[in-house]
């Protein structure tokens, strides 16, 4: 408490000393005619540091804020400013000097501490400082007006003429309005002449903010204040502290025509560090409409959305209404668009890249994050499918992919191309199997296909050449492996230089190794041994060579074609049908408009 009075008593002593001062400046004033308006600035010094703790040199962007309130509230005034912090990161600015009045004056009218925050650009925002008085006897520059007029405003009352009293009528078609007033009554005594009183007309609504309509008629304004202090704009209910309703384009237009780094046209702060709140929030009621649109105008470029935040803090969290309906999370599109890509009623991400320039432009990228003190890097893309709640469906995928659609005979695309090494902890299914080279003889222009090696079993093959001793025998040893992962083993051997019809395994494999005998001494022999996989997980997963289709797949083919079906009875159109469709129509519409495009260049 004594605290506090020994602060009120230092803020009245300073303010009278700078009474007496604006006397004395307007006495000096009176004698030499100069201008001497009080300035409306701040002096305030600061330290720039990094994060790192390391003064920062160059041209800084800071932000500095004055509060009613040490920590939280609301800003009751802001300014940025490009700051040149010396070799220690020392600064000093005047608060004020981007603006072209300065601070604003009612800032320190009250008696209320005000204290300054400061926020480097890329960082958060700084413990506040206490502003000692000097800055508040800014107010001191109105002792020199009568509420905000200067004295020649005025004019002395004769003496001569008796008090009385006034009353003067108001008419007007806003006398009519419900709640108007009829009459202003009760003037206080004056002792100028009832003559020069202008004539007043017009009325008002209560809880409307009134309107000059005229110089001398009253009338409502747009503006109007409920009961629970919430005022709107063309709305008498309104259901915020402002609320601007509009049937044109803007309800509301924030225009930063300041030329220092970081103008803002709309700031919304979501102050409160404990609650869930809200900085800027966009809501459309229009099944075509958009809760936020955002554009960047300027002719040489630049970022359309700019999102930044805390260490630990997600950038951006997007969410949808629950359900088997709603709209796409996030759509995003780059460039002109062929075909027209219509989201689904669920997607959670719709990414859609340019067609125009050189190259096309991809429908999303992702890249892990880098890892720093030995912390694993991170994954480009994690998917998982959706969960299933009957019996009568499969899973989700994890990632549907397909090439895009041929229209023109210059081949079809793949549906996943992975630059480097792929790792399956599953098994890997297709209607065919084969690896793809450059061509030994033609690299350039051909590619080479084999195809792979089919069996119902997990089996291993190996083989090699082996020759014949003196008495045509032969030991052939297997890798020191083979026994633990193979069993069932398999033989064929083959006289190579002349006919072998003795030759036989004379000794089965044991200790990964077996014996061939009965072939010409010194003559070659070709062999080949084939294991079916015995290790842990192939004695877990055993491939079953026939197996049911799930429920919702049966009537349904991989390859539909090849049985005389439509495409729609393909298995992707039972377990992805609106994929399937979408592609459909997509195939059907950049066939025309692909090769049109093509025949015109």
């Amino acid at each position: 408490m004594n605290t506090t009075s020994n602060a009120l008593r230092c803020l009245v002593l300073a303010l009278l000393a700078l009474a007496l001062l604006s006397h004395t400046s307007l006495t000096a004033q009176a004698q030499t005619g100069a201008d001497t308006t009080v300035p409306r600035l701040i002096n305030f010094s600061g330290t720039a540091n990094d994060l790192g703790g390391n003064p920062m040199t160059g041209v800084v962007g800071i932000t500095f804020l004055l509060y009613a309130e040490q920590t939280g509230g609301v800003p009751l005034w802001l300014e940025t400013q490009n700051v040149q912090p010396d070799a220690n990161g020392h600064y000093s600015v005047l608060l004020g000097s981007t603006k072209p009045d300065g601070l604003p004056t009612d800032l320190f009218t009250s008696v209320q501490a005000r204290w300054v925050g400061v926020q480097i650009s890329g960082q958060n925002e700084q413990p506040r400082f206490l502003l000692v008085s000097a800055p508040y006897a800014m107010k001191a520059g109105d002792a020199e007006t009568i509420g905000g007029l200067p004295p020649s405003a005025f004019m002395l009352a004769p003496s001569n003429v008796g008090a009385g009293s006034a009353s003067t009528s108001l008419t007007g078609s806003n006398a009519t309005r419900p709640g108007a007033t009829a009459n202003l009554t009760s003037l206080p005594p004056t002792s100028l002449p009832l003559t020069n009183l202008p004539a007043l007309s017009g009325g008002g609504t209560p809880n409307f903010v009134p309107l000059w309509t005229s110089s001398s008629t009253l009338g409502n304004s747009a503006l109007f204040q409920s009961t629970s202090h919430f005022v709107g704009v063309n709305t008498t209910n309104p259901q915020a502290q402002f609320d601007s309703v509009s049937t044109s384009k803007w309800a509301i237009r924030g225009i930063s025509e300041g030329s220092a780094k970081g103008g803002v046209g709309v700031l919304g702060l979501g102050q409160s560090a404990s609650a869930a709140n809200i900085g800027v929030q966009g809501v459309s009621n229009s099944a075509t409409g958009i809760g936020g649109d955002f554009e960047n105008m300027s002719p040489t470029g630049g970022d359309i959305l700019h999102a930044e935040a805390a260490g630990g803090t997600r950038i951006l969290t997007l969410n949808t209404g629950s359900g088997t309906t709603g709209t796409a999370i996030l759509t995003v599109t780059a460039g002109e668009l062929y075909p027209t890509y219509v989201p689904s009623t669920s997607d959670a991400v719709v990414g859609t890249g340019g067609n125009l320039g050189p190259t096309s432009g991809a429908g999303g990228v992702f890249t892990g994050g880098q890892n720093f003190n030995f912390i694993s890097p991170g994954f480009g893309v994690v998917a998982s499918g959706g969960n299933n709640d009957d019996s009568l469906t499969v899973t989700g995928d994890g990632i549907l992919a397909a090439p895009g659609e041929d229209c023109c005979g210059g081949g079809t695309g793949l549906a996943g191309n992975f630059l480097g090494d792929i790792q399956t902890e599953g098994t890997s299914n297709s209607s065919s199997s084969a690896f793809k080279i450059d061509h030994p003889l033609d690299p350039a222009n051909q590619y080479l296909y084999h195809s792979s090696v089919e069996s119902p079993d997990m089996k291993n093959i190996y083989d090699g050449v082996v020759r014949l001793d003196e008495k045509g025998k032969a030991t052939v040893a297997m890798p020191e492996y083979f026994g633990a992962l193979n069993r069932d083993f398999r033989y064929q051997l083959t006289s190579i230089g002349a006919p072998g019809p003795g030759l036989y395994v004379a000794e089965e494999l044991a200790n990964n190794q077996f014996k061939i005998a009965g072939g010409a001494p010194g003559s070659k022999v070709s062999w080949q041994v084939t294991g079916i996989r015995q290790d842990a997980w192939a004695s877990a997963h055993r491939v079953q060579t026939e197996v049911a289709k799930p429920p919702i797949e049966r009537g349904y083919y991989l390859h539909p074609e090849l049985f005389g079906a439509p495409e729609e009875r393909g298995v992707n159109w039972a377990r992805h049908p609106r994929e399937m469709q979408r592609r459909k129509e997509q195939r059907q519409h950049a066939g025309p408009a692909a090769a049109k495009q093509v025949s015109s260049r």
